[in-house]
């Protein structure tokens, strides 16, 4: 028989019983909580909490766990052998030592010698137990790991944040948590006042009366509360992309991938022409529509195909599918000018920090997946979200690498993608005893020298399809592309023609008379492409050499 008491509190049954041993009851056995030597010893007969015990199973269960505990103890099995050692509880006392367990462990090296480590010690005043302290561990990447249920690595991955805004901050803090926070940021923009409504930093008291300071070092100390550290570079993206010496600080050769949060144009064409140098696979995350879509795209490790192709074929997609093309080309403008103090105002997107949150979160495990599972080799990937009430629907897409084009004596480039290089061979393949042709579809880059095609405009059926040419017909065709254009709110245009050769040949003086029809409809740079057995063969219009 074995005395034990259970102290009913003024609030039972909303809080347990307090359990109680004899006096003498013996202090050797496993799982006793720490305790004065002149208070009853305490069992430790659920691993959590009794009160939440209580809740699930009434007191009944109580019981039989108090039960088991003291038939355990009578059988000398409280600990399983085959487990091993297991450390007695100690988080119910007040007394609490916060240090890096790790560190501690490398320590015991079998050798006898003095340490000294630094560590956090709290304690509480109103309180008559002694402080015989706990130990709990210091904010470290391997405890963020553990808890976020992440494999530990000793040395993780680095990335570089470009953009410590509202979306870039959230991704940035959100791996952070789950130990794995950007080795670099760059951004030079500083956080405002209005910046506190949609971002994953909050003010101090001392911003009350003015400015937090630079995006990038204000992240820099938050991720330092997770015992992570980040360089800022308070620059602006383009200029460092644009100096040898500024990407070689920002993004060094040990680096896993570059996240473009800007949802700027300008960074990401300077990311497509520093690609060279960069040589780092890009990912880029933006959110549309004032909330109403996201995307997460991600580059081939060969950078083929690059966010330039993604972002054509994303249009693309929109032209054919109606949500998203409601999402990312709405009719009335996605930026507003937001008044943020008396003569100042911010061209920005309103939504609430909850929306940018829900899509961070998501972009943040899928960038975590691929630095585990590693980054797609032969193709890209595009994650789509589309806002549905409270909730978001995610969609993941391949890209296929896209088919590039050297234009001789020509510093441009033409990039067409996987379904506009379908439309082609189809047509072709309809006509295969003559030439055909059409209009190619797309956007052009200015900064990079690059024709992204995407799509195709079938020529009329009067068109001339012969063995050895192609004339193209332009009734009712001008009306066909505009159509085009506006079904993606202008994104996609008009880049020139293309037709086929039977043999592989260069264009004749009739081919590059067919390609003026569509002088009068372009302002921009224009391209003729040919298609022969042996691939594609371009050349340009003396509009882009002027």
């Amino acid at each position: 028989m074995e005395p034990v008491t259970l102290s009913f509190p003024a609030n039972y049954p909303l809080c347990a019983p307090l359990l109680e041993l004899r006096n003498d009851f013996s202090r050797s056995h496993p799982h006793i909580n720490p305790g004065p030597e002149d208070h009853p010893p305490v069992p430790c007969v659920v691993e959590g909490s009794l009160t939440e015990l209580l809740h699930a199973s009434g007191l009944e269960s109580v019981l039989n766990q108090i039960s088991a505990w003291l038939d355990n103890a009578a059988n000398e099995t409280l600990i399983d052998s085959n487990q091993g050692w297991e450390p007695v509880r100690r988080d119910t006392l007040t007394h609490i030592i916060s240090a890096d367990a790790g560190i501690l462990c490398e320590m015991a090296d079998g050798q006898e010698r003095p340490w000294f480590v630094a560590c956090n010690y709290w304690y509480e005043l109103d309180t008559d137990l002694p402080g015989i302290a706990s130990h709990v561990h210091a904010v470290s990447r391997n405890l963020l790991r553990r808890l976020s249920g992440v494999e530990d690595v000793k040395t993780p991955k680095p990335w570089i944040l470009l953009g410590a805004g509202s979306l870039g901050s959230h991704i940035a803090i959100g791996l952070g948590r789950m130990g794995d926070g950007p080795a670099v940021t760059v951004d030079n923009d500083y956080f405002s006042p209005h910046n506190a409504a949609r971002h994953a930093l909050l003010p101090d008291n001392a911003f009350r009366m003015g400015f937090l300071g630079n995006k990038a070092f204000a992240l820099r100390e938050a991720l330092l509360c997770l015992a992570q550290n980040t360089e800022a570079v308070n620059a602006h993206v383009v200029d460092v992309l644009a100096s040898p010496k500024l990407l070689k600080k920002a993004a060094p050769r040990n680096t896993w991938a570059v996240v473009n949060a800007t949802a700027s144009l300008a960074v990401r064409d300077a990311l497509l022409e520093a690609a060279p140098s960069l040589r780092v696979p890009v990912i880029e995350a933006a959110i549309w529509g004032r909330g109403a879509a996201a995307t997460l795209l991600v580059e081939g490790v060969d950078g083929n195909p690059n966010v330039g192709d993604m972002v054509a074929a994303l249009y693309e997609r929109a032209r054919s599918d109606s949500a998203l093309g409601n999402a990312l080309l709405p009719k009335a403008a996605s930026h507003a000018f937001v008044e943020t103090g008396q003569g100042c105002r911010s061209s920005t997107m309103t939504m609430p920090d909850a929306v940018v949150a829900q899509f961070a979160s998501a972009m943040s495990l899928v960038i975590a997946d691929l630095q585990h599972d590693g980054l797609p080799l032969a193709t890209g990937r595009t994650w789509i979200g589309l806002q549905q009430g409270i909730r978001v629907q995610w969609q993941q897409i391949v890209v296929q690498p896209s088919e590039r084009i050297e234009i001789k004596d020509s510093p441009w480039t033409i990039r067409i993608g996987t379904d506009a290089h379908q439309a082609i061979l189809e047509d072709i393949g309809r006509f295969p005893s003559v030439e055909t042709g059409g209009v190619l579809m797309g956007r052009i880059s200015e900064a990079t020298r690059t024709f992204y095609v995407t799509g195709i405009v079938p020529a009329p059926d009067s068109s001339v399809r012969r063995a050895d040419c192609f004339v193209l017909e332009t009734k009712g065709l001008k009306r066909a592309v505009e159509r085009y254009s506006e079904e993606t709110a202008g994104t996609l245009y008009c880049l020139g023609t293309w037709h086929s050769h039977r043999n592989a040949s260069g264009p004749s003086a009739l081919d590059r008379q067919t390609a003026e029809v569509l002088k009068d409809w372009r302002i921009a740079p224009s391209v003729m492409l040919i298609h022969h057995p042996l691939g594609y063969q371009a050349s340009i219009t003396e509009s882009i050499q002027q």
